[in-house]
Formats: C-alpha cells, sequence, structure tokens
C-alpha cells in the first residue's frame, strides 16, 4: 500500500514500538519482569508521575506486558528516586531479585534512568534485566534539536519522542513575540509542555538588530525585542545568536557597516565592497553582545546565551580568535563541528560548505575556536549534527552509517576531554529523526568507557536479529565507506 502524505508523523509520535518481545529463554543473573510486578507511582511529583505512566505503556505495547500502578512501594516493584549527591547528569538502575530502582540526581535524571530500562530491555528482546547497577552520565549538559515533525511545531507525542532519545532541549526559530518566521505559536504553551517531558525551549533569535549599541535609544530598543521576549516567556532556557541573523550596523571599518540586504544597489551589487558584518567577526560584537546580554539578564539572570561563530569561519583565524579574546566568559560559545575543512580527492579540490558526515573529525575552524575558548575560559558548543542527519541528503531522515558517525562521537568526546565541549547542536532546519544512529549516539555520550563497535552491533541485533546481523553489519561498513565519494560544496548542499 502506498504511503500518504505525512504519513511519516506517525512513526515519529509513535514513541514506543509494538511487539518488542521475542520468544527467548532468560540468561543467567537475570530476573523476568511480569504481571506481577507494579510501577511505584511517585507521590510528590507529578512530572515522574507522567514518566512512570509512559512507562507502564512501554511495557503494554512493547512487551505485551500489563503492569498495575501503586501509591507505595511493594514487592516486585519498579521505583523512582532522587538522589542528589551523584554527579551532575548522573542516573543509574539498580536492579535486585524484588525490585529495581530508577535513580537519578534530579527528576529529569529519573526520567532518563526510566527512558533506559526501556533501551535496556529493548536490547534484551525481552523483559529481562540484569542484577547489578547500570551506572550512566552524560558528558554534554546540553543536546537540542529542531522539529522534525515540521518547521517550529511540536505536538507533545513528538516531544516525548525526542526526550526519550537522549535530548535535553528544543529550539524554536523567534522573529518576534510569539511569532516564528513561518506562522504564529504560543511560545509559553510550548514550554510549559516541553518541561512536562524534561525537555528545555532555547529560543533561535530571528529578530532584525537596526543599531549599534552606541546609537541614541539603543538598550531601549533592544529591550523592546530581548527584554520583552523574557519578560513575556520567562520560562526560555536561552537564547541563540548566530551572525547572519544578528548582523547590525557595525562600525568596524573592516566591514561594509550595513546590513547585507541594505548593502545593495538596485541591480543587486554590494554598494560597499567588503564583507557585511554578519559575516565578519567585527571588533564592536563584544559590545553588541554584552548590551544584549545585560537586557536579557535583567529578566532572567540564568539564560543561556549562546554565540554560534558559524559564519565567521570564513575568515582568517586571526580575527576569529581575535574575536573571542574579547568576547565575554558568562555566555556559551558555538563553533560548528567539520565546516570549511578542505581535501583534494582524485584531482578535484572539495570543501565543506556547510554540515556533512563527509568530514566526520572535528575540523581546522573549529579547534581553532575551541582552542580560544579554552583559553578564554567560555563554555563551548558545537554543531555536531549528531542526532544523525547532515546536510548531505538533508530530505532523507538521518544517514546509515554508523561507522562514520563513530568517528564524529569519538572525535566530540575527545573534544570534550582536551577543550571542555559540553554542548551539542544536533541539528538545524531539516529537524530530528529519532533512529537506530540517534540512539547509537544517546548510548555513546553517555556511557563511561564506550565500546561503539559493541553498541552498533547490539542495535543490530536488535534490528535485524542475530541471523542477519553480520551481512548488515558489513552494508553498514559499505555504506560508510561509499558516503566518501559524496561532493559537500554548497551548490550541492544548497541545491
Amino acid at each position: 500500500m502506498t504511503e500518504q502524505a505525512y504519513d511519516f508523523r506517525k512513526r515519529l509520535t509513535a514513541v514506543h514500538k509494538k511487539n518488542r518481545r521475542i520468544s527467548k529463554p532468560m540468561g543467567d543473573g537475570q530476573i523476568e519482569i511480569t504481571k506481577a510486578w507494579r510501577i511505584a507511582m511517585p507521590s510528590d511529583s507529578v512530572f515522574l508521575k507522567n514518566i512512570a505512566l509512559d512507562l507502564k505503556d512501554y511495557f503494554t505495547v512493547s512487551m505485551g506486558v500489563t503492569l498495575e500502578m501503586t501509591d507505595e512501594p511493594c514487592e516486585c516493584c519498579i521505583m523512582y528516586e532522587t538522589d542528589a549527591t551523584m554527579e551532575e547528569n548522573a542516573y543509574r538502575i539498580v536492579t535486585s531479585s524484588t525490585n529495581i530502582r530508577l535513580i537519578g540526581r534530579d527528576e529529569r535524571m529519573a526520567a532518563k534512568a526510566s527512558y533506559l530500562l526501556e533501551d535496556l530491555l529493548n536490547l534484551e528482546e525481552a523483559p529481562y534485566l540484569s542484577v547489578g547497577t547500570v551506572n550512566r552520565r552524560s558528558f554534554l549538559r546540553c543536546r537540542m534539536v529542531h522539529s522534525g515533525y515540521a518547521e517550529d511545531e511540536y505536538p507533545d507525542e513528538y516531544l516525548n519522542t525526542v526526550a526519550h532519545s537522549g535530548m535535553t532541549a528544543i529550539m524554536v526559530f523567534v522573529s518576534s513575540i510569539n511569532h516564528t518566521p513561518t506562522h504564529e505559536l504560543d511560545f509559553n504553551d510550548l514550554i510549559a509542555r516541553a518541561a512536562r517531558y524534561g525537555l528545555d525551549v532555547y529560543a533561535y533569535s530571528y529578530m532584525q538588530s537596526r543599531k549599534h549599541p552606541e546609537d541614541p535609544g539603543a538598550e531601549e530598543y533592544y529591550d523592546e525585542l530581548y527584554g520583552k521576549l523574557f519578560r513575556t516567556c520567562p520560562g526560555f532556557k536561552g537564547v541563540i545568536f548566530v551572525g547572519e541573523r544578528i548582523e547590525f550596523p557595525s562600525k568596524d571599518e573592516r566591514s561594509s557597516g550595513m546590513l547585507r540586504l541594505d548593502n545593495r544597489d538596485a541591480k543587486g551589487r554590494p554598494l560597499v565592497d567588503k564583507p557585511n558584518p554578519g559575516w565578519f567577526p567585527c571588533r564592536d560584537y563584544p559590545e553588541w553582545l554584552n548590551m544584549v546580554k545585560k537586557i536579557i539578564r535583567r529578566e532572567k539572570s540564568d539564560a543561556d546565551i549562546v554565540f554560534w561563530t558559524y559564519n565567521w569561519g570564513f575568515q582568517p583565524q586571526k580575527e576569529r580568535v581575535e574575536l573571542i579574546e574579547n568576547l565575554p566568559t558568562d555566555i556559551s560559545i558555538q563553533a560548528t563541528f567539520e565546516m570549511f575543512e578542505i581535501e583534494e580527492r582524485q584531482g578535484v579540490r572539495t570543501g565543506a560548505s556547510d554540515y556533512t558526515l563527509v568530514f566526520p573529525n572535528a575540523g581546522k575552524y573549529f579547534l581553532s575556536e575551541a582552542e580560544a575558548a579554552k583559553k578564554k575560559g567560555i563554555p563551548l558548543y558545537s554543531m555536531t549534527n549528531a542526532a544523525g542527519r547532515t546536510w548531505d541528503c538533508g530530505v532523507v531522515p538521518y544517514l546509515p552509517m554508523p561507522y562514520l558517525w563513530l568517528k564524529r562521537y569519538e572525535s566530540i568526546r575527545a573534544c570534550y576531554e582536551k577543550y571542555g565541549l559540553c554542548g551539542s547542536m544536533e541539528g538545524h532546519h531539516y529537524g530530528f529523526t529519532p533512529s537506530f544512529i540517534s540512539d547509537l549516539a544517546k548510548q555513546y555520550f553517555d556511557s563511561e568507557a564506550p565500546d561503539g563497535e559493541a553498541i552498533v552491533r547490539r542495535l543490530i541485533v536488535r534490528d535485524w536479529g542475530e541471523q542477519n546481523a553480520d551481512i548488515v553489519e558489513q552494508a553498514y561498513r559499505l555504506m560508510s565507506e561509499g558516503l566518501g565519494d559524496m561532493t559537500v560544496g554548497s551548490r550541492d548542499q544548497y541545491g
């Protein structure tokens, strides 16, 4: 039967897949979760009550086991706990013959323990769990995605899918209060609904900046934009600024000093033949950022202000690093992971225009900015596409090349260890579709010493069966190798 338009959304909102259980014997040291077990309903947390009900649905839909809820812990019981002494972003499952404890540093981490229980049973393909303790902790404090349902649209079921996939935040394009570039949207409603699934919301700024910080009335002008945004919607976790969206009339003589669309004559030619401020690391960007930061922090003292250097990567390293050296340290800086990499293939020079897996490792532009951010003491984020989708072929939901993704994840972890990389933007515009690649990322990022190839193998067995694992693994290796023949210049990426 031909799939109907938008049927993909049914898959995006079906967080618990049906009939994951297969007939198999229980292994040594395992317990079976049967209908005799109960889920203890947390008494003092509406958030965890909803997580517990979600777990009940999982057992019914995916494992064919109906578990009753109970108000009190009992024999053969699954329980939720928080433990503030645990490390940041840490959670665990402690299993004995008579109970399963889902423990997190806070409620959101306890929810992650609940999702981890689902993941372990999915890998087992049965409601069997090994006695003992499973510890997890993410080295990334932030993993954010755009919507794959529709641009800036997040129904509840999709938010649940995003949370189960290990993400911590979503993004929404903001052109004005309760407006995205494409439609009206109740921001406070979205923020409240996302919080029910343990997700933060970042405002990705599309607001125009038509005043220099030294201009008369500049503070009032930007207060009407960003102060009003955070007064009206104080639940936003933070705001994302990227060069082309926050271009302003800079006084840096090396730039045109004009917004891009203002710097055009009647035939579309530049009036001033210099780079526009949105594409040049102007000396007064720190001045602009400090003014806007002050305005936002008056309304929300802990707002995460993410300054993305994407557009300035075209410029020499000296100018880019000088900008970072003059930035405030109470923001986060974001650099794209692989962009601007150049190589020669069969005599043809090719470069990474935007977001590609052809270059899986950290690029020179990113590393130069990571080094500068570390020296300055600024928290470091990156646009990584780690959720599984790049612009190599943006119209497909994910790239099934796990061995290239492993190289990307290994490089991300190495940058965490060397430069303190702690935040990840995991997709842009095309949005996020959950897949075995995002499952791989979740397990890899949250494990202490992950064996990437072993994780891939277990996911292959889960999805294809042990009898097909060798041939599927070979196919994935060939696909991972074959992506190297893609070209990643702007004409291919932009159409």
